[in-house]
């Protein structure tokens, strides 16, 4: 008892404390990332199929766990929310996206061999099309049904027809833009309307942000008006004008005479 109030009491704990919890949040889920790229790095070092193996998964498992705190931690944080499977479909999807920003890095660097990046490449590539495209969408229909009275198994099957539609449409509407891979595979078709789908939402919501930052905050660096200064312009406003009549009379006195 004593060794372990002794441990909670130790200036360590105490300066961890002291730190804001929102610094803490992006200490721990970066330590995650960093210690999931320096395994990499380690088994890369090493060398063989079987720390490729170690490596590569080791790296997906420690990105997904930085997924899920920063899920809990920030997003959900005063939410008192159970859905597992959401955490678990938000973490899948950051950790697909870190491991392909890694890949990334590991090439530049040549870390792990090239058989094992690119078979990672590729399952990440796919695993992302068919979360964001079908597995999302799908539950997302699920959840607002199954939040209306109805029961799982009718919610499970009337969220096909929403996603059907969705389907359609997503692919109807980008075979108009002027984008790559009409034809192929599925993974090519999703993400060439992913990308061009992805760059306008995010253009559209930039321009908004930036015309609306500005609006918002810009009253934080005007000076109020107070009622002196008002009376000062009055004044200054009544001199103007008596020193404008004051020149008139005088261009009517030089006229006259």
């Amino acid at each position: 008892m004593n060794n372990s109030s002794s441990m909670n009491n130790s200036p360590a704990v105490d300066l961890w404390n002291k730190i804001p919890s929102a610094v803490r949040d992006f200490i721990e889920v970066g330590g995650l990332l960093g210690l999931g790229v320096s395994i990499g790095l380690v088994c890369s070092k090493i060398g063989g199929p079987v720390m490729d193996a170690i490596g590569v998964v080791g790296t997906l498992v420690l990105f997904f766990a930085a997924g899920w705190l920063f899920l809990t931690r920030k997003v959900l944080k005063d939410h008192d929310s159970k859905a597992m499977i959401v955490q678990t479909l938000f973490s899948a999807i950051f950790m697909m996206s870190c491991s392909m920003y890694c890949l990334i890095l590991f090439e530049v660097l040549n870390v792990l061999s090239h058989d094992a990046r690119w078979l990672n490449w590729k399952v990440a590539l796919t695993a992302l099309v068919v979360l964001l495209i079908f597995v999302v969408p799908y539950y997302f229909c699920f959840l607002l049904l199954s939040n209306s009275d109805f029961t799982l198994r009718s919610s499970a099957l009337l969220a096909l027809v929403p996603t059907a539609i969705y389907l359609w449409a997503f692919f109807t509407i980008t075979n108009s833009l002027p984008i790559t891979g009409h034809s192929g595979s599925v993974t090519v078709m999703g993400i060439s309307r992913l990308g061009v789908l992805g760059v306008t939402a995010l253009a559209v919501t930039s321009g908004f942000g930036a015309v609306n930052c500005p609006r918002g905050y810009m009253i934080y660096f005007l000076r109020p008006v107070e009622d002196k200064d008002i009376e000062t312009l009055e004044r200054r406003l009544m001199k103007t004008i008596e020193m404008i009549t004051a020149k008139k009379r005088r261009i009517l006195m030089l006229e006259h005479e």
